[in-house]
């Protein structure tokens, strides 16, 4: 459908072996079974099969899946289709092959083939291997690499000693990282890349279809293969692929059709990462303004729960209008279903994760911005996959968002053609890629800094404004009825409560609107203390001793519930502030300001030097590759940030 966002697919790998010992019809029931449960646990994900189309399981599960109707078959071949089809047994495996290609949810395209050095000069890993073996060792390893379910068919004791065999797939997946052979290919690949050396192994469950076990209810024993080597039943999946899971919540939110099949025309990369970047931004924002109106509120029901407590504890029978009003009645059962919404609140934030959705889409957003900006820049090759250099070494949940990340560059790489250069879009033009971030994170940081500027002044103001106050009843302790008598007397002159409150209004507004730079404490702190003790405490007792009959306690009980409610403030305000990591982002959008306008400048620069425009391309793409490097480090640095601050009701009320 026209405008709607492109489904992110689930990408489910099938290894298997040519020979089935004669259980077809006990692996087809198996297969069934097995695409039948994925899509029970996962019904808003299309699923891609992703497979070498071999004869045996590889074409067998390709020929049942495309009998589902949310399914595809990416066919992924180790060499040219001919000799491809020339390695098979007979004649009716190669029909079967050409059959499958010929269906319309079926794709294939071949692996760009291994650049091998002549056979003397072959590493000791791969010297002696044919190079039919090194492609089919590339497949199993583009599978282990990319793919998000792992399936597998094989006898449940073979061993991984034959390069690119079904269990070669099952050792790198165990492993968490290619052993010296796969290194080796790895390293003679176009389609391939090491990861950096500080990213550590990613050992990755296995489903294992045991061709050789005894047979139950029709089907193949089956199960889910952990990397310590323990089983699981195929069930709850998504506890065994949180990545599936999150690409299927993904589908759900972003409302995309898991029924759309194959474009008719393929997409180019950059354009089609830019798609998703879109559904991302829109589900995101969502997400954002929920989160945020979380923490305002979860913020004003500390104020306001202090502030009923408070009035409940000090006003009491003595203060005709809190009679009036049955103060007394409905103060606490107010209390406690402010306190009980604040809770149910926050339970439904964390049960919908709207933080943690708002977050990690945000940030799944900014990794595929690079990757973006990278593929125009001309940075195809395999190394370039922002994926490969974001939050190494992260646990899940954390690590979970890299691999979605990685899924949308590979699926990219299955679905889209090739990326094509746009320099016009990068720099030098109004609202290229750095041009606008240099902008954005500039605005971002002026924002971010005058918000962390009124959180500090409101929040000093306040409490400077409570000390003022605590300060005029300690002093109203130790002379007795005096600082009363002239209240009292200021009152009856100068309408007392309205002059001082508007005279604190305005001392606060005035201080907000003056400038960044001039803030400092005692600016804020003494004009608050000052303000609390000489003026506001003197109009609030008075205020009180008009609206009791006691004046012993009238006057003190205002100026003590005032003094609570101004500290209850100031922790409110400080509250939105750390969960919303106002002072954390304020610094790094001022770096990435930094960073961008540097690199702006490097560019501009390269443009305006004499010499070959291949040159100036190889040197601006320095400059990019390591820019975006960093921009994928501030937005690390932003997730783990708020990551540190989970929602969460202010405690203490």
């Amino acid at each position: 459908m026209a405008g709607q966002p492109e489904p992110l697919p689930i990408l489910i790998g099938l290894s298997g072996k040519r020979d089935l010992r004669g259980r077809e019809d006990l692996l087809r029931r198996t297969l069934e079974a097995t695409f039948a449960t994925l899509d029970a646990e996962f019904p808003h994900a299309p699923k891609v099969l992703v497979t070498g189309l071999a004869e045996g399981a590889d074409i067998l599960a390709s020929e049942l899946a495309l009998l589902r109707p949310f399914w595809r078959v990416a066919g992924l071949l180790p060499f040219a289709l001919d000799d491809y089809a020339a390695t098979m047994t007979d004649h009716a495996a190669r029909e079967r092959l050409r059959a499958c290609l010929e269906q319309r949810r079926v794709r294939h395209r071949t692996l760009a083939p291994l650049t091998l050095p002549p056979p003397a000069e072959r590493s000791k890993e791969i010297a002696g291997r044919s190079e039919t073996s090194l492609h089919y060792e590339q497949l199993a390893l583009w599978l282990t690499e990319h793919c998000t379910v792992l399936l597998t068919v094989l006898p449940a004791d073979e061993t991984a000693d034959r390069p690119g065999g079904t269990g070669r797939v099952v050792l790198h997946a165990r492993d968490g990282s290619p052993d010296a052979l796969g290194r080796a290919v790895i390293d003679v690949s176009h389609e391939l890349a090491r990861h950096p050396v500080l990213d550590p192994p990613r050992p990755r469950p296995v489903w294992r279809i045991d061709l050789a076990g005894e047979p139950r209810n029709g089907k193949l024993p089956s199960a889910i293969v952990s990397p310590e080597g323990g089983l699981a039943e195929p069930e709850r999946l998504a506890a065994q692929f949180p990545l599936a899971a999150d690409i299927d919540d993904y589908n759900y939110r972003a409302r995309t059709d898991p029924g759309a099949g194959w474009p008719a025309s393929r997409p180019e990369a950059a354009n089609l990462v830019r798609s998703y970047r879109t559904a991302l931004s829109g589900v995101q924002g969502s997400f954002q303004v929920y989160w945020k109106r979380c923490i305002w509120v979860l913020a004003a029901a500390f104020v306001l729960a202090v502030l009923l407590l408070e009035a409940f504890a000090k006003l009491g029978h003595d203060f005709p209008f809190a009679d009036a009003i049955h103060l007394r009645e409905w103060a606490m059962p107010a209390y406690v279903a402010i306190l009980a919404g604040a809770m149910g609140l926050y339970l439904v934030a964390v049960r919908f994760r709207w933080q943690s959705t708002h977050e990690d889409y945000r940030a799944a957003n900014e990794v595929l911005r690079v990757q973006h900006m990278w593929w125009q820049a001309g940075l195809t090759g395999p190394t370039h996959r922002a994926d490969y250099y974001y939050l190494l070494g992260a646990e899940p949940p954390l690590a979970n968002l890299r691999y979605w990340a990685a899924t949308v560059v590979s699926w990219a790489r299955i679905l889209a053609t090739p990326p094509e250069e746009n320099w016009r879009a990068l720099h030098a033009t109004r609202g290229s890629y750095v041009e606008g971030q240099r902008d954005y994170f500039h605005r971002r940081s002026l924002q971010r800094e005058r918000a962390v500027f009124i959180v500090s002044v409101v929040s000093w103001f306040c409490f400077a404004l409570a000390f003022g106050l605590s300060l005029w009843l300690a002093l109203h302790g130790v002379t007795g009825d005096i600082l009363g008598s002239i209240a009292r007397a200021i009152g009856e002159r100068a309408g007392g409560a309205p002059v001082s409150g508007l005279v604190t209004v305005c001392v606060l507004t005035v201080r907000l609107l003056s400038p960044t730079q001039a803030y400092g404490l005692p600016q804020t702190a003494v004009p608050g203390v000052l303000l609390g003790a000489f003026v506001l405490s003197f109009a609030l007792y008075d205020l009180g001793d008009c609206l009791t009959t006691n004046h012993e306690i009238g006057g003190k009980a205002m100026v003590l519930i005032t003094t609570v409610a101004l500290l209850a403030i100031a922790g409110g305000v400080r509250f939105v502030s750390d969960k919303l990591a106002w002072e954390a982002e304020a610094l790094a959008y001022h770096e990435a300001h930094v960073r961008f306008s540097h690199a702006a400048r490097l560019l501009a620069d390269i443009d305006g030097t004499a010499g070959s425009e291949s040159e100036k391309k190889r040197q601006k793409r320095v400059v990019l590759y390591e820019l975006g490097l960093a921009a994928l480090a501030e937005n690390e640095a932003w997730l783990r940030a708020h990551r540190e601050r989970p929602i969460e009701p202010v405690l203490g009320a």
